[in-house]
């Protein structure tokens, strides 16, 4: 199935792929369908609370075939034919992304996994550490070992007698019931020294502190007492500048890129234009200004307070 993650599904006779039973977008359907209600038809489907569970799934299962079969650059351009007999308009890649002010393609950016969430991994279990890092899953040890959720009480659990199936109870004559209290919880197991390294590299590296000026004036404007005379347009404008917080960055290097988004906003055309001030700032290197003083277009700040 994952080989077939981009395949369209919405065809007309004069579609020149043929139709693919195991596309991701058939297979997710089956789903909808199975629970019905509001989940069956599209237009309803995300009112229902599954909705986001459920497409968060299918979503981890998008991101990793992304990064198995795809390098960076083509996660962001590969894309469907765009051919009306094979797929609805509304799904092209340049239409809009209703109801935001994006185009379908911005979904692909890399910038969701890079700097929004993150999928944890998938938990898994083995005959050796029969445990699955979680008080609601059990290691199912029939055939290959996996993860599974844990049944409530008075659910079925036949098949499942001497694993800890139970959801706070235990199975008895194919039924979950009240039993003994289950032992505390533990990690399934104690890290490695080479895992505990990582995590301690990955600890150690700059984490990601939102103190930054939204003026290349800032500084002029905090030598010239403005944080004091200006207090609060300052807090909110200049920040950084009148030590409000403490930056993350090197507040000395005027030629270097402060924000982790700097390089992204510059392909999305952010040096001009409503964030021209806070680029001129905060990502001089990304937008070209190295050799152009901050200072060329600043004045002295009027009395906003």
């Amino acid at each position: 199935m994952l080989n077939y993650l981009l395949w369209e599904i919405f065809r007309t006779s004069g579609c020149p792929f043929p139709e693919n039973a195991n596309a991701l977008e058939f297979v997710h359907s089956f789903v909808h369908l199975w629970l019905g209600g509001h989940m069956r038809d599209p237009p309803t489907s995300a009112n229902d609370p599954i909705f986001y569970v459920f497409h968060a799934f299918v979503d981890l299962i998008w991101e990793i075939w992304r990064q198995a079969r795809q390098s960076r650059e083509a996660r962001e351009l590969d894309y469907p034919p765009e051919l009306p007999q094979c797929a609805d308009p509304q799904h092209f890649g340049y239409a809009p992304m209703r109801p935001y002010n994006l185009i379908n393609r911005d979904g692909l950016s890399n910038m969701y996994t890079d700097q929004m969430y993150r999928y944890a991994p998938r938990p898994g279990c083995s005959v050796e550490i029969p445990t699955c890092g979680s008080p609601y899953l059990f290691c199912d040890l029939r055939g290959i070992p996996h993860c599974v959720s844990k049944i409530k009480l008075n659910g079925i659990c036949s098949g499942y007698e001497g694993l800890d199936a139970c959801f706070n109870g235990i199975c008895e004559m194919g039924r979950c019931v009240p039993g003994a209290t289950p032992p505390p919880f533990v990690p399934r197991i104690e890290l490695s020294v080479s895992q505990r390294q990582q995590i301690k590299q990955s600890e150690a590296k700059r984490h990601f502190i939102a103190c930054f000026n939204r003026s290349p004036c800032c500084d002029r404007w905090a030598q010239e007492g403005e944080c004091r005379k200006n207090e609060k347009y300052m807090r909110t404008f200049c920040a950084a500048s009148c030590h409000f917080c403490t930056p993350a960055y090197n507040t000395t290097d005027e030629c270097a890129d402060r924000h982790i988004s700097c390089q992204q906003w510059r392909s999305d055309g952010q040096c001009h234009g409503r964030s021209e001030e806070f680029m001129q700032e905060n990502c001089r290197a990304s937008c070209h200004l190295c050799q152009t003083p901050k200072t060329t277009k600043c004045s002295s700040l009027p009395n906003v307070s």
